[in-house]
């Protein structure tokens, strides 16, 4: 969307170090549509201004039921599904994930819930047999009241070598 204009968000700290092509447009994106001194929510993500990145989102609800953070798949586009291994939409973390998988992503999705700050991670597929197969993914924080992560916006893509 070129009516979009880029705002630079200097307390975010540190820029992430973005290799693929992809992870710095929604990146760039996700800067465009921050509020001033706060976080983007929901609110603010218009799916036509991401078309191209669309196969490769995915939208976690974080639920804080019991004073526990969960992660709940609202939504998983069909790229970040097959190299994934399957479309976990509906899925708490936990059934989508292994166990060493599960502990892994818990700690750098919750990461990102605590700190309001994007992080970068790689990861590997859940497909039996392909569990060698590498994912790079992007996961940007939402808050729907501009402070609490209620929700991330995470971009999986195969890593540049």
């Amino acid at each position: 969307n070129s009516g979009l204009k880029k705002i630079n968000h200097s307390y975010l700290g540190q820029p992430l170090e973005l290799l693929h092509p992809l992870h710095q447009d929604l990146y760039d994106y996700w800067c465009q549509i921050t509020p001033s001194g706060r976080l983007p929510g929901r609110q603010h993500l218009d799916p036509l201004d991401i078309p191209r990145l669309l196969r490769w989102v995915i939208l976690l609800n974080v639920d804080r039921t019991d004073g526990n953070i969960r992660f709940h798949f609202r939504l998983m586009g069909t790229g970040a599904a097959n190299r994934s291994g399957g479309d976990a939409t509906g899925l708490w973390l936990e059934e989508a994930a292994g166990v060493e998988q599960f502990q892994f992503l818990n700690n750098k999705l919750r990461s990102v819930v605590t700190s309001g700050k994007p992080i970068r991670y790689i990861n590997h597929s859940r497909i039996k047999t392909k569990e060698h197969i590498a994912i790079d993914t992007l996961a940007l924080p939402l808050a729907g009241d501009g402070g609490t992560v209620d929700m991330q916006l995470l971009l999986n893509v195969e890593p540049l070598a």
